[in-house]
C-alpha cells in the first residue's frame, strides 16, 4: 500500500461518492473515516492494514450501492436503528421506498498453522478436503475454520442487534456483506454457511457440517434467521475495486 494506491482510490472511488451528496448525505463521515485510516497506514505501516481494509471495504460497498444500478434512492451511513442506540453500517432506501439494512464485515483470518487440529478433526463420512502438511495445509485448514466461525459469530451479532429494534413495522430487507481477500476463503464457503443458515440443514458436501452442528448444539446457539441475504465481496490488497461480487440468494438453496 502506497501513496499512488491512495491517490487512485481518491480519483476512482472517493470523488464519485463525493459527487453523490444529494443521495448520500452522510458520505463525509465515511470518507473522513477512510482517509484517517489511510493516513495512519501510510505513516505507521502494516500495523494499521486491517483497520484500513475494514473502512475501505465499507467505502467500496457504498460505491457499489450508488453506482451498480439505478435502485438507490438514498443512502445513509451508520444512522441509529429505530428505537435503539444500535447502528448498522448502511440504510439504503430503494426507489420503490423499501428499506434495506446492510452490515459489512471483513473476514481475514490471521496466519496460523493448525495442522494438528486438522488431524484430529471430525470429518463427515463423505467429506473430502484434500490438503497436505507440506503445502500450507495447516494454514488452509485454519483459514477455513476461522472464516466459518466468523460467519456464524457475525450473523448472531447482527440478529441480536436488530432483534430489539423497532424495524419490523418497516419490513426492511436485512443484508450481511462479507469481504474476503480471495485466498483465505471463497464464495463457495459462504454458500455452504448460508445454506445452513437459511434452511437449518447443512449441505451433504459441506465438510465442516459435523463440527459446526456439534458446536451449535454444545453452545446451545439458536438462530432466528432474520438475515435475508448474504453478499459476497472479494478483493486482493493490490486492487482498487473488488475482484468478485455476488449475491447469495435464498432461492438458490
Amino acid at each position: 500500500m502506497n501513496d499512488r494506491f491512495i491517490e487512485e482510490v481518491e480519483q476512482k472511488v472517493c470523488a464519485p461518492i463525493e459527487a453523490e451528496r444529494l443521495r448520500f448525505r452522510s458520505s463525509e463521515k465515511l470518507l473522513r473515516r477512510f482517509r484517517n485510516t489511510a493516513e495512519r497506514l501510510l505513516t505507521r505501516g502494516l500495523d494499521s492494514l486491517n483497520q484500513f481494509n475494514e473502512h475501505y471495504n465499507e467505502l467500496l460497498v457504498a460505491y457499489r450501492i450508488l453506482f451498480a444500478d439505478d435502485a438507490c434512492a438514498s443512502l445513509e451511513y451508520e444512522p441509529p436503528l429505530p428505537g435503539s442506540n444500535q447502528r448498522m453500517d448502511f440504510h439504503l432506501t430503494l426507489n420503490n421506498g423499501r428499506l434495506v439494512l446492510i452490515e459489512v464485515k471483513t473476514i481475514r483470518p490471521v496466519i496460523q498453522d493448525d495442522w494438528p487440529k486438522f488431524e484430529r478433526a471430525v470429518m463427515p463420512a463423505n467429506g473430502l478436503f484434500l490438503i497436505s502438511e507440506d503445502w500450507l495445509g495447516g494454514i488452509l485448514w485454519h483459514n477455513k475454520c476461522a472464516a466459518r466461525s466468523s460467519m456464524l459469530r457475525y450473523s448472531l451479532e447482527l440478529e441480536q442487534k436488530i432483534q430489539g429494534c423497532e424495524i419490523n413495522r418497516e419490513n426492511p430487507i436485512v443484508v450481511l456483506a462479507f469481504w474476503s481477500n480471495g485466498f483465505s476463503w471463497r464464495a463457495r464457503e459462504l454458500q455452504e454457511f448460508a445454506t445452513f443458515y437459511k434452511t437449518g440443514q447443512h449441505r451433504q458436501d459441506d465438510f465442516l457440517r459435523e463440527m459446526e452442528a456439534h458446536y451449535i448444539e454444545t453452545k446451545k446457539i439458536s438462530l432466528n434467521r432474520s438475515i435475508d441475504y448474504f453478499w459476497y465481496f472479494s478483493r486482493s490488497d493490490s486492487n482498487v475495486f473488488p475482484d468478485e461480487v455476488g449475491w447469495i440468494r435464498p432461492e438458490l438453496f
